[in-house]
């Protein structure tokens, strides 16, 4: 009855599934919070790279559009400033550098065409381009290119991004109409290359912005998944543990509750179930002690009832001590067999007096 190792055994099973269950409770909780309070999911999955996106959709397109044959480059810079950018006069059209700088602080995307500069240009007015610059999507650079900027600037118009949030029900023409806003690349007319058009495809756009949000939100659902399968898995071990300890205790008498067997230690548990086992072999020891004697009790009265009712001399005498032997009530028949002896204790006083009597009547004779 509840072997010391087994019951430890059983105690770390019933302890790594509490846990288990307490852990995939608390984790599916959390998980469910995050996924029904927008802000919280928001906030966990960081600010939208709303630019970032559009930068390289939009230098995608224009690489496509020109068949790579400019380079075109994307960069991010939080510090830089659209407004401050300045023009200076054309050269050859064959160098010409197509960069887009976008920064997400300030939600605002430069595209700027680039010419190599000429040798009279001061160095305030140029930049160094090179393969460090940027993302390039066009003709790549074997060296870096001093390059000044020759061509008026566009800026996503503001409306852009508000659009793209995955969470913002934006009706497919309204997407449509603001995906048509052109970003022109304003040529200078002594340029022999044409303007590009570029449409942005905000449905597209809806779609990759919120990749982060959506990969987020897909571990989410799977820590969920994972944790209602280890709530199950853990539940069913603990039931089954319950029921194996509950039916060890019934074996020692104990009754076993489901709370108890949560909230206490296994050990103190089947301690206490061994000693019940052991008080309960004690009493029922002691109940068959008692019972025996009772038994040889009885036989003994019995016996010696018998005996009276052989030699009784009245017949009431008879049927009382045949329907004492009837009964079998021990202290029936002990009160009868009280009965009995004394009256044949009486009886035999009477006899020996009577016997006196006689024997000093006859000596007086």
């Amino acid at each position: 009855m509840f072997d010391l190792s087994r019951v430890a055994r059983w105690q770390n099973q019933k302890r790594a599934a509490v846990l288990a269950f307490v852990a995939a409770s608390c984790t599916l909780l959390l998980c469910s919070l995050i996924l029904s309070v927008p802000s919280i999911d928001d906030a966990l999955t960081g600010r939208p790279e709303y630019l970032r996106w559009i930068t390289d959709r939009t230098a995608r397109t224009v690489a496509a559009r020109t068949n790579a044959e400019f380079p075109v480059i994307a960069r991010h810079d939080d510090a830089y400033d659209c407004d401050k950018i300045g023009n200076v006069s054309a050269g050859d059209s064959n160098d010409i550098l197509y960069v887009f700088t976008y920064s997400e602080t300030s939600r605002s995307l430069c595209f700027v065409t680039y010419q190599r500069a000429r040798e009279t240009a001061t160095q305030s007015r140029s930049e160094v381009l090179s393969s460090n610059s940027g993302q390039n999507y066009g003709r790549q650079l074997s060296t870096p290119i001093a390059a000044v900027p020759v061509g008026p600037l566009d800026k996503v118009p503001g409306v852009v991004p508000w659009l793209l949030h995955w969470r913002r029900h934006v009706d497919a023409a309204v997407l449509a109409r603001a995906g048509n806003a052109q970003l022109r690349q304003a040529m200078p007319p002594s340029m022999s290359v044409l303007p590009v058009d570029v449409s942005l495809q905000l449905a597209e756009l809806r779609e990759v912005v919120a990749q982060r949000h959506n990969a987020m939100n897909a571990v989410l659902l799977s820590l969920s998944l994972i944790s209602v399968l280890c709530l199950l898995l853990s539940a069913a071990v603990g039931l089954v543990l319950y029921r194996r300890v509950r039916r060890e205790c019934a074996r020692c008498g104990m009754v076993l509750g489901f709370a108890t067997f949560i909230r206490e230690d296994l050990c103190v548990v089947g301690e206490r179930a061994r000693t019940m086992y052991r008080c309960a072999q004690e009493a029922s020891a002691e109940e068959l002690r008692r019972a025996t004697a009772l038994q040889q009790a009885r036989e003994t009265l019995k016996g010696r009832l018998q005996s009276f009712l052989e030699v009784a001399d009245s017949e009431p005498q008879r049927l009382r001590i045949r329907d004492c032997l009837e009964r079998t009530d021990v202290e029936d028949m002990r009160n009868v067999l009280r009965d009995v002896e004394s009256n044949r204790h009486r009886r035999g006083l009477r006899a020996l007096d009577g016997t006196r009597h006689y024997i000093a009547m006859r000596l007086e004779q």
